[in-house]
């Protein structure tokens, strides 16, 4: 429809919005003083990675995003959010696919947000490499082709979803969260403003209060989880049901099983 090809994201879309992210990004990070220990940055990078960081598979018509960084909460780096891209396009390619289901194969988070950390590492060892456009413009991407795929998106949400993790179920046309689903924009405590399309989704998507959404925005204060009822996520918007903790993994097996349906 021409209102879905004008959610489209074109290269220069991208290229702006990276230039923009990357130049405040690059500005932060590169003034601070703070350097991490070389040993201690590649051993956090490197715990629990010899497991691959997304899982993408398909059964007969249904498909199955899986984040599985467990040790980073599911921060998403270019590899995952290139592997997701990757399997999206073939899957649409074979035009035999009419649901998708996002989720997490850990409790603890959906998806905590962007791998800020490897960017900031990235610019303070390098401020010319070219890491943080290629991951910002990958993530733009992903959620600008994952809004427009044709196929009914479903996003469990069991844990901490923020930043680009708000954006990536954000996307989706079903939203479930249980009570551990803590939500936040948290970019403006590292003076970044909050992306991943959350001024449209909110107002155009969710459907959020724009006095709610201001205030969600400038302060980046949390929800659910540890900072209140998983209802308010639902008040807000950026829920569309709610189910309880106990009952994910049978509603994700229900759903798995129940394979495609479609809009």
């Amino acid at each position: 429809s021409s209102a879905q090809r004008n959610c489209l994201l074109t290269e220069e879309d991208v290229e702006m919005i990276s230039t923009l992210s990357l130049f405040t990004l690059n500005t932060l990070f590169c003034s601070l003083p703070i350097r991490c220990p070389p040993t201690l940055t590649m051993m956090k990078q490197n715990m629990g990675e010899s497991a691959a960081k997304v899982l993408c598979e398909k059964q007969s018509n249904l498909g199955i995003i899986t984040l599985n960084r467990t040790p980073a909460l599911n921060a998403a780096d270019l590899e995952m959010t290139s592997t997701i891209r990757m399997s999206l396009k073939k899957w649409q390619e074979s035009n035999d696919m009419d649901t998708l289901i996002l989720k997490s194969s850990s409790d603890r988070a959906f998806c905590s947000g962007g791998d800020i950390k490897a960017i900031a590492n990235s610019l303070t060892t390098d401020p010319t490499n070219k890491l943080p456009e290629k991951a910002l413009a990958s993530e733009y991407l992903l959620l600008s082709e994952l809004k427009n795929a044709d196929v009914l998106k479903i996003a469990v949400i069991d844990g901490v979803v923020m930043g680009f993790g708000a954006g990536l179920a954000g996307v989706c046309d079903v939203r479930v969260v249980s009570e551990r689903a803590l939500f936040a924009m948290p970019e403006n405590a590292i003076g970044l403003f909050p992306d991943v399309g959350f001024c449209h989704l909110s107002q155009r998507v969710w459907g959020t209060p724009p006095s709610v959404a201001a205030y969600l925005a400038l302060t980046g204060a949390r929800l659910g989880g540890s900072a209140g009822p998983a209802e308010d996520l639902v008040r807000v918007g950026f829920a569309t049901h709610f189910v309880e903790a106990s009952r994910v993994a049978a509603l994700v097996a229900a759903l798995e099983q129940g394979g495609g349906g479609g809009r």
